[in-house]
């Protein structure tokens, strides 16, 4: 797809409307109006921009280039999600959807709430596509709406209207406070929500709806906290699978799902999505659900085991809820997992620190963090790990697994010990 655009009259004495060429395949597709109008003496047509002699010319500038942005992103999800090449008419009302000017000018008069709520709607349609240019993951839409209800409340509560021109630094810490000590959130939980409000601000902010820029200043900040959350070695894993849980089917189905989990690195969202046309010549070939991007993993042995158990398919998967509770109460009749550990966090704007025995802190996402971490022991090189579990640096997947300064030496003395063996 490719977009230009050119003036309706380039021999005008006054402003004339742009236009917007769409062109598919190297032919002309649609005329689609901007409805934005320039003086000819102003346009470039060449680079197709106005030249420096315009009042605001940056700024016009910008917005040519964010609608030509809109329109590849709106073509590019319709193909992705319909795999075919959409009519001119569905084109036409897909670009009136994101960038009208109308339905921006309805979206300005009703507000922040009025512009999030459309934000959710065409980000579920998959009008509004991630920084990746895949459709959004259910889990992230969710999260959205998550913040929302948040926000409706707090401003309920707090009795502080929210909106564009109301989201500054004493919006920021109130709403932190009211996150943390009203509604008891970790800050984890509240970097979320403040992320969320970033994204719907930049948005705003990028279709020229929103002017108050006070979210991008350097106080109005990200905060996160490394969680204690476990891994489980291989030793572990192999105790769950040993455990005998005839007559208990869901619990057998959870366990094996788990352990399959622990041996692909895959998220749960996707283990529930793998079915036997994903498995092929002892790989596993799936599309991550939240990521958009392929990952190609060996079967493990066990894996294997659990396949032939199942007729060459993984067990059925439960609901996240279900699942967790399923684990904690098959690991608590395991001995090992008796061993009390210490957990740190911060909620209520209150440091908290709790020894808990190990089978409480077990969830779905154990498995996930096991692989890595166990795979990293055995000296996988990180960059082969990070392929499978999507971390984008190395400094984020280091602080994803969980590695003692001892089993750091251990890995160094792998090292050493291959080495030679190499060189011998």
């Amino acid at each position: 797809m490719r977009v230009t655009f050119y003036l309706k009259d380039s021999k005008a004495k006054r402003d004339t409307p742009i236009y917007a060429r769409i062109s598919l395949n190297g032919k002309p597709f649609l005329k689609y109006s901007l409805q934005q109008s320039i003086e000819p003496k102003h346009w470039n047509q060449k680079e197709q921009e106005a030249r420096r002699t315009l009042t605001g010319y940056s700024s016009f500038n910008h917005l040519l280039r964010s609608r030509a942005a809109d329109m590849e992103d709106v073509y590019r999800n319709y193909v992705i999600l319909k795999k075919s090449e959409p009519t001119k008419a569905t084109l036409k009302q897909l670009l009136d959807e994101r960038i009208k000017p109308e339905a921006i000018d309805k979206e300005d008069k009703g507000g922040f709430f009025a512009f999030y709520n459309k934000f959710i709607e065409q980000t579920e349609k998959g009008v509004r596509l991630n920084h990746r240019g895949k459709v959004m993951a259910k889990g992230t839409i969710k999260s959205y709406k998550n913040t929302l209800r948040y926000l409706h409340s707090y401003q309920g509560t707090v009795k502080r209207p929210v909106d564009f021109d109301t989201i500054d630094m004493e919006f920021y810490s109130s709403f932190r406070e009211y996150l943390s000590k009203k509604c008891m959130q970790g800050t984890n939980s509240v970097d979320k929500h403040i992320k969320t409000i970033i994204t719907i601000l930049n948005d705003a902010t990028e279709r020229g709806i929103n002017k108050n820029l006070a979210f991008r200043s350097k106080g109005f900040k990200r905060v996160t906290e490394r969680v204690d959350s476990i891994y489980l070695t291989e030793a572990e894993i192999q105790l769950l699978a040993d455990i005998d849980l005839k007559g208990r089917k869901g619990h057998e189905q959870v366990r094996d799902l788990f352990i399959v989990g622990c041996h692909t690195g895959l998220r749960f969202s996707d283990l529930s999505r793998v079915k036997a046309e994903h498995i092929k010549d002892g790989y596993i070939e799936i599309t991550q659900q939240k990521t958009g991007e392929p990952v190609v993993i060996p079967v493990h042995p066990q894996v294997e085991i659990i396949l032939i158990k199942y007729n060459g398919e993984l067990p059925p998967a439960i609901t996240n809820q279900k699942t967790n509770q399923y684990l904690k109460e098959i690991a608590k009749g395991i001995p090992a997992f008796k061993e009390k550990l210490s957990k740190s966090f911060t909620k209520g704007g209150a440091g908290i620190n709790q020894n808990l025995e190990k089978w409480r802190l077990i969830s779905s996402h154990t498995a996930r963090r096991s692989f890595a971490t166990n795979n990293y022991l055995n000296g996988v090189p990180a960059i082969t790990i990070m392929a499978i579990t999507g971390h984008k640096t190395e400094r984020a997947f280091m602080n994803y697994i969980k590695v003692t300064p001892r089993e750091h030496a251990k890995i160094i003395a792998l090292s050493w010990r291959q080495n030679s063996a190499k060189q011998a």
